[in-house]
């Protein structure tokens, strides 16, 4: 129809229009680009990322350029090894001079031949020119004409001495040339053995190929092995030589310039997948998914890790009361060895192990209540050293404690707990990939084109087991006791010096600075000595007087600084022998093993309601024993024991009684029945400050629950 040909679309007209569709979109992408001040790559993260999980997209970039990293170092390592870099570089510097000496040596053999050639030839041709003139100078004697037979001799002359001349050229051309062909067998033969050198190399090569080395390289050093092959037939004054020599240099330099190139490329490809690998490990911290799938991997590794971590945190809980906050040091090692029953069958602390236990506050939220531990100001200064060097916990402590650290952290305005416990994961979880002997990606393999799979270094002595908790040797006893002795005998010497000071030296010096004062106020004495003379010797009496005075004074301050440290030493003294005395008395199996035995404090999980019983029954027993003052001291503690108890068992009465009124029997019977491990009582020879038993405690309350 002719109407409806002026409405159709060609084909060039929709191919315009789309090409205006692009340039607009292009354009518009440029524009938004410039605005956000973004790359294009930072672009397409914007959009892969808007289309699933980004921290699954950045770590899985974050590890492909782990992967070309390792794969990059290796090839920097392969470029710059020294048979590949400084080894090669010399040998190519060698070749070219070798080269050009056996250039310059072919030729001037050459020249050499040609002239002893030229000598030859023209010594033949003298030879009969001179035995032509001997025949014609015989025929012209024969004939008697005088003037034909003289220029018949002279001719003859002249061609003799030309005939010397020849054979001294000669003999001079072979001279040279005999030792010119040496030198130049020498650079042959050198130039044979670095072909067949150079030729295993590329055998070898070719054997297990290297992907780092570039095709360009492995062409140049095959026509460069080519070319070496062929001097040697060129080498008898061919005019190839020079060109062989020539290109042989060049191919030389041409491989140690393709090395270069090599080295320097992978040079720039490292920096930009260091730079990547920092651009991913942003991306992925900025991720939304972050806090999610840290926590996922958190829970997986802490699932996986659950029993090896409630075993150790199983063992450390044997080591630390329920109430070490309210014992001493002191207490502490006699609450050990005194053993359940209170027969002394207990476990020995040395008081090295009871002080670090009193006073590591890390340690004691193995038995602390986890709401206190998310409320714990831990990262104060008096408390800080404790949480802050990881590296002083053996295995077992760090896998006790993060079993009962908790998710997150109160009263944490400025993150500083949470990246605490960041680290503190971070730290425990690669100690526990070391101590079960496992893998990390580093490092490339050439043959599989892959990472290495590296195992982790193994845990060192002071990482698998913390010292503190073995008994100490006879030679660390006997250095520490020496230690002792040699306090002890400066402070002895310091004591006598400042007795004898006190007791003799100054008292001399005194009276020997008021004699001679007095002498020097004695008019006799100054007329007979000078009045000069005098004085000088009362000023050095008095000089040494003061000298002797100041010598005490700094005695008696170092004395009480020394008899102090040595009243605050933990143990003292006399404590260590005692301990020395245990402890080498102890079974040869107990002091030898691993780890001192497990203590009489239990483990698993802590009765956190007994412990709580326990602390009022004690405050109670001190105030009730405070305000009598009397000899009923026992009775009025067991009456203000009551008193918490009551309110524990009202507590716990409600709880039962709201259980039971809910009609739910499955709680009654847990809330009956506490999963609880009981702590053990202190015998009947600690200190009365001791916690009541929690099972008796929890007996009480069963049967009074049952009752109800």
């Amino acid at each position: 129809m002719p109407g409806s040909a002026g409405h159709a679309t060609s084909p060039r007209a929709s191919f315009l229009r789309r090409d205006n569709k692009l340039e607009k979109l292009q354009e518009q992408v440029n524009v938004l680009k410039a605005s956000l001040g973004i790359s294009d790559e930072d672009l397409l993260w914007r959009v892969e990322s808007s289309k699933g999980n980004a921290f699954l997209a950045a770590d899985q970039h974050l590890a492909s350029s782990e992967e070309r990293y390792d794969r990059l170092v290796f090839e920097m390592q392969e470029l710059s090894r020294p048979d590949r870099c400084t080894d090669e570089d010399k040998a190519n510097v060698i070749l070219a001079a070798k080269l050009r000496s056996l250039e310059q040596q072919a030729l001037q053999v050459a020249e050499w031949k040609a002239k002893a050639v030229a000598c030859q030839t023209d010594m033949a041709q003298t030879k009969k020119i001179l035995l032509a003139a001997r025949v014609e100078t015989e025929l012209q004697r024969a004939k008697q004409n005088s003037n034909a037979t003289a220029s018949a001799t002279q001719l003859e002359q002249l061609t003799s001495k030309r005939l010397e001349s020849i054979k001294e050229s000669l003999l001079s051309v072979q001279q040279q040339l005999k030792p010119g062909q040496e030198e130049l067998q020498t650079l042959l033969e050198w130039l044979g053995t670095e072909t067949d050198r150079f030729a295993a190399s590329l055998v070898a090569e070719d054997k297990s190929p290297s992907y780092v080395i570039s095709v360009e390289t492995v062409e140049a050093k095959r026509s460069l092995l080519t070319t070496l092959r062929a001097i040697p037939e060129c080498a008898q004054g061919s005019g190839k030589l020079s060109t062989l020599c020539t290109k042989a240099t060049q191919l030389a330099s041409k491989i140690t310039a393709s090395r270069a190139r090599d080295l320097k490329y992978t040079e720039t490809e490292l920096e930009r997948v260091m730079r990547d690998i920092e651009i991913w490990k942003t991306r992925r911290e900025q991720a939304k998914e972050f806090a999610d799938e840290m926590g996922k991997r958190e829970a997986a590794w802490q699932t996986r890790q659950r029993e090896v971590n409630d075993g150790s945190l199983a063992l450390m809980r044997t080591f630390i009361p329920a109430d070490i906050t309210d014992l001493t040091v002191e207490a502490l090692v006699a609450r050990a060895r005194e053993g359940l029953d209170g027969s002394g069958s207990g476990t020995l602390y040395t008081y090295d192990l009871a002080t670090y236990l009193k006073t590591n506050r890390f340690l004691h939220w193995l038995i602390t209540h986890g709401d206190d531990i998310e409320r714990a100001n831990f990262l104060a200064v008096e408390s800080a050293p404790f949480f802050m060097d990881f590296t002083s916990y053996d295995i077992h402590e760090l896998q006790a404690l993060v079993r009962v650290l908790p998710d997150s952290f109160s009263f944490d305005k400025d993150g500083r707990k949470r990246v605490w416990r960041t680290s503190f994961i971070e730290h425990v979880r690669m100690q526990a990939a070391q101590h079960q002997h496992e893998t990390i990606k580093a490092g490339w393999d050439p043959v599989r084109r892959a990472r290495r799979d590296v195992p982790l270094p193994k845990l060192t002595a002071r990482q698998q087991l913390n010292p503190i908790f073995c008994y100490p040797t006879d030679a660390e006893i006997d250095a520490r006791l020496d230690k002792f002795e040699r306090q002890r005998s400066r402070l002895e010497s310091k004591h006598s010096r400042l007795k004898k000071l006190d007791d003799e030296l100054i008292p001399q010096a005194k009276a020997e600075y008021l004699a001679v004062a007095e002498d020097a106020r004695n008019e006799d004495m100054q007329r007979t000595f000078g009045k000069t003379t005098l004085n000088a010797l009362r000023d050095d009496a008095k000089q040494q007087h003061l000298s002797l005075c100041k010598e005490r004074d700094t005695a008696k301050r170092e004395l009480v600084h020394g008899e102090r440290a040595w009243a605050a030493m933990s143990p003292s003294f006399e404590q260590y022998q005692a301990e020395v005395t245990q402890i080498r008395a102890l079974d040869p199996e107990i002091r030898n093993a691993p780890r001192a035995r497990p203590s009489p404090f239990g483990g698993g999980k802590v009765n956190f309601l007994g412990e709580l019983q326990g602390r009022f029954h004690r405050k109670g027993s001190n105030a009730e024993a405070t305000a009598s003052g009397d000899n009923s001291e026992a009775e009025s503690a067991s009456v203000g024991a009551k008193k918490p108890m009551n309110f524990l068992d009202e507590l716990k009465r409600t709880s039962v009684r709201k259980a039971v009124n809910s009609g739910d029997p499955a709680e009654v019977e847990n809330i009956s029945q506490p999963q609880v491990l009981e702590m053990p009582a202190s015998s009947s020879k600690s200190s009365s400050t001791a916690p009541p038993a929690p099972r008796n405690f929890l007996d009480e309350l069963k049967a009074r629950t049952a009752n109800k």
